[in-house]
């Protein structure tokens, strides 16, 4: 089996489109786990609709619940059969020409950990809002990180991972409400080889508010996924590499990190205001000091969130 195409899913919404496209594939050699984690909407039904021997369906005894989702990833992760997974949103699309792209990267580019498949971001009505950068056909993960610093987009369904790899480096990486998870899995498989990247669209990110990501009501947690993903990379920035070009990129790297994290932290903040503005800038103000933040950064965040109620 090639590869394993994963679902961990939760909300029936567009899961029956999610479902279609990855079946619609032009290359057949795949499997599709469902992992429904014990969702109150009958996901199973949705299932049942499709009649294909490649479909294997799973149902969580317990909820894995939106702080641990990545739980739930690594779960469909033990399930797989294949030599290559992709685990990708319950509202999110494969277009056609995916694993057929992927497989032409993997022949020319064998060696690699990691696959990325370039993406456009579609609206809840399937139309195309944007569509990522072109990049580079090889990169290292100095490139990786770099290109995602300055403005690149990552989400777990446009990654595709070599199953064994993954497993040796403990799946899927886990930071609270998966706030950072798909980058740092990404960037983990990439060490040794670096990433390979189609120069074709093949996955499409909806954009929506029941997504985790568009939530508001857990900005805390997303503080402290931030806060453990600055960690990770501190500790990786230590080493350094081999190449003189990524010598010159980790350079800028550490240069700029205090910077891509007010920035990170500065999202979160103001989303938090705009849904609660007084409770939000209390909590905050609090906080200022311990997530680093200074008094400016803050009293922008304050002004940004209360100008966009």
């Amino acid at each position: 089996m090639k590869f394993s195409v994963t679902i961990p899913a939760y909300k029936k919404k567009y899961f029956k489109t999610a479902i279609s496209s990855i079946l619609n594939q032009t290359y057949g050699d795949f499997e599709l786990i469902i992992v429904d984690d014990c969702s109150p909407e009958d996901l199973k039904s949705i299932v049942d609709c499709f009649i294909d021997e490649r479909i294997r369906y799973y149902r969580n005894e317990r909820n894995f619940g939106a702080e641990h989702v990545v739980d739930n990833w690594n779960k469909c992760l033990e399930y797989a059969t294949g030599d290559y997974i992709i685990c990708m949103g319950d509202d999110d699309m494969l277009r056609p020409n995916c694993l057929q792209d992927l497989e032409e990267l993997i022949d020319r580019f064998s060696g690699k950990n990691v696959y990325y498949s370039r993406t456009e971001l579609i609206d809840e009505n399937d139309n195309v809002i944007e569509v990522t950068p072109l990049r580079k056909l090889e990169e290292s993960v100095y490139e990786m990180i770099f290109n995602r610093w300055n403005g690149g987009s990552m989400f777990i369904g446009d990654y595709c991972y070599q199953v064994h790899a993954l497993r040796q480096h403990g799946g899927f990486y886990s930071l609270p409400f998966a706030w950072g998870s798909d980058a740092i899995s990404a960037y983990e498989a990439g060490k040794k080889a670096g990433i390979a990247n189609t120069q074709e669209v093949g996955f499409q990110y909806r954009v929506n508010r029941q997504s985790i990501s568009s939530a508001t009501n857990n900005i805390e947690g997303k503080i402290k996924a931030i806060k453990a993903e600055r960690k990770w990379f501190e500790d990786f920035f230590v080493k350094e590499p081999e190449s003189f070009a990524d010598k010159e990129i980790l350079y800028n790297l550490r240069n700029s990190i205090d910077e891509h994290f007010v920035h990170m932290y500065s999202a979160d903040i103001i989303s938090g205001i705009k849904a609660c503005p007084l409770n939000q800038t209390r909590y905050w103000l609090s906080k200022r000091k311990e997530i680093g933040m200074g008094r400016w950064d803050m009293l922008k965040c304050i002004i940004h969130g209360f100008c966009g109620i």
